[in-house]
């Protein structure tokens, strides 16, 4: 058996997943670019309160990608009736999980952000955003679901489609509820919260309509009208806490460095939530990279074509560097170029105190996108324990020392965004390592 290795191929692969990536973060840069326009405030507040509420997704996104491996697998086994099955115990699942998360965010935040937020306004704000916000957990979760299902039986074209709803319904009740527009009460952040809620419910609605009429999915006994199944269940479960805990781990370190940063001053926070949108954006190809060179790994070592595994590597860290970097290096250099005919006066001004830490975005990619790539490749080989020690281990020791640096060094803001360097490059170097202690073992096995 050969496996395609060409870079044709793994852009086929990659592209799909970029798509469904957008759906997974859309809505977080979306809010974050129209509260950028109301004012600096609410801009500062969406981009503390976003990267918190993105810890609890990170939990369903672990949960939603252990679904995604095992009806992959019941898929690759020809198994296609109990693929209804999964998905049905997938959701069902994730409901309860949702349940469980609302209550949290929507009791318990107040209280939590109550001992973290040091400004009054970032608080009232982002206590604002999260009272409507967490009646998305529900349609988020359930979406991720859907979305498990789509790339797990490698049918992605509708990923396409649901993405322009979901962005365009935001986009409309965005621009609707934020600034009172169409009618509607000038909300600001709330607004943006209840036009992600409607957005994400808007793209529940067409997952669920497409898989219920496409013929695709008919194979697959969908809708299939058993509830849940406990075996299932605990299968999901298994291989969902390690990703669980890795997801978390990193969307964690963000909400540390963003605590941190809130500490500092309203404008830092706003010039570290303008850094974070150029940070997402730019990350979109490498989340479908990612994908990409897990796949292709998994399928060589179910091949025990072992010699392929750092060609794979190589190939997908030259792809996802020229690609990412075609756009990376105008962007960040030269910002103004390319977003001064959309900002105003006031709004430029915040841009050009960000330039500093939008040039060291240019160094953190470069070891962020080979980190990535190789950690990935690492989670390939099936090795889910030691890719979950080595994460939680760099995650510790990297917020370690921003807790130390700013609380007791008094690191600038720059300084603590500089930490990530060494963040990726401890990963970097140990999965380095790795692959020349496993390729050993394999040449002895």
């Amino acid at each position: 058996m050969s496996i395609d290795l060409s870079y044709k191929r793994i852009l086929i692969l990659a592209i799909p997943i970029m798509i469904g990536s957008i759906v997974q973060n859309a809505i977080a840069l979306m809010d974050s670019l129209f509260l950028f326009y109301l004012s600096e405030d609410d801009f500062a507040a969406i981009g503390f309160v976003s990267a918190f509420y993105l810890i609890v997704i990170s939990v369903g996104y672990g949960f939603s990608r252990g679904g995604q491996i095992v009806m992959a697998k019941l898929d690759g086994g020809n198994q296609y009736k109990r693929i209804g099955i999964a998905f049905n115990t997938n959701l069902f699942m994730l409901l309860i999980l949702a349940t469980i998360f609302f209550v949290f965010v929507r009791y318990g935040s107040p209280w939590l952000l109550k001992y973290i937020v040091s400004n009054d306004v970032i608080y009232a704000k982002s206590i604002d955003y999260l009272k409507f916000r967490s009646f998305g957990v529900y349609s988020g979760f359930l979406t991720l679901g859907m979305v498990a299902l789509y790339t797990g039986v490698a049918n992605t074209g509708f990923l396409v489609i649901a993405t322009g709803i979901l962005l365009g319904t935001n986009l409309i009740f965005n621009y609707g509820l934020i600034f009172g527009n169409f009618g509607l009460p000038k909300m600001g952040i709330a607004g943006a919260a209840i036009a992600s809620d409607i957005a994400e419910v808007a793209g529940l609605i067409s997952f669920g309509l497409h898989i219920i009429f496409s013929k695709d999915f008919k194979v697959f006994h969908l809708p299939s009208r058993i509830i849940a199944n406990f075996k299932i269940a605990k299968d999901i479960l298994k291989i969902s806490m390690p990703l669980v805990l890795q997801t978390s781990a990193g969307v964690i370190s963000w909400f540390v460095l963003f605590s941190l940063v809130e500490n500092m001053g309203q404008r830092e926070l706003a010039i570290s939530n303008l850094a974070r949108v150029f940070y997402l954006v730019l990350s979109i190809p490498l989340w479908g990279f990612s994908v990409s060179v897990n796949t292709l790994v998994s399928n060589s070592m179910g091949g025990k074509m072992f010699n392929n595994i750092l060609v794979i590597i190589k190939r997908t860290s030259i792809l996802a560097l020229g690609i990412t970097f075609v756009v990376a290096v105008p962007l960040l250099l030269y910002p103004e170029y390319f977003v001064r005919p959309l900002l105003n006066d006031e709004q430029m001004v915040v841009l050009y105190e960000a330039k500093d830490v939008l040039r060291l975005l240019l160094v953190i990619f470069v070891f962020y996108i080979l980190g990535t790539v190789f950690f990935q490749g690492m989670i390939g080989t099936g090795n889910v324990l030691l890719t979950l020690t080595i994460q939680l281990v760099c995650v510790a020791i990297y917020v370690s020392l921003l807790l130390m640096g700013v609380k007791l060094l008094g690191l600038s803001m720059l300084q603590a965004w500089s930490i990530e360097i060494f963040y990726w490059i401890a990963i970097l170097i140990v999965n380095i390592v790795y692959f020349k202690y496993y390729f050993n073992k394999e040449d002895d096995y």
